[in-house]
């Protein structure tokens, strides 16, 4: 167009690519760009909602390590016990999650 030096529409005519018919709804295009808007926010309030899901499992196995370790440290067997499955619980449960290997069936 530039090298012609003619704007848009005298280039796409000189083409026969012109549609004199051809009218852009100012309403369905903002109707549209309405609709895309919320679903750009709907998935962004999506992946919130699951980073949030992650971090709550995340912080979850932290404190079930935790506390499995404490038990480990001071050699108590009954609380080791009780803490081993939940450790594998929240583990495996957060790997869900993240998208990674179950390390304990699941």
């Amino acid at each position: 167009m530039q090298y012609d030096n003619v704007d848009f529409e005298t280039a796409a005519r000189g083409l026969d690519c012109w549609d004199e018919t051809s009218t852009i709804n100012a309403a369905a295009a903002r109707a549209h760009r309405a609709e895309r808007e919320r679903e750009r926010q709907r998935i962004a309030d999506r992946e919130a909602a699951d980073r949030d899901e992650r971090f709550a499992a995340c912080n979850w196995l932290h404190a079930m390590e935790a506390l499995y370790r404490e038990a480990c440290e001071a050699h108590d067997w009954d609380l080791m016990a009780e803490f081993l499955p939940l450790v594998r619980s929240a583990e495996n449960h957060y790997c869900q999650l993240a998208a990674l290997e179950v390390p304990y069936g699941g």
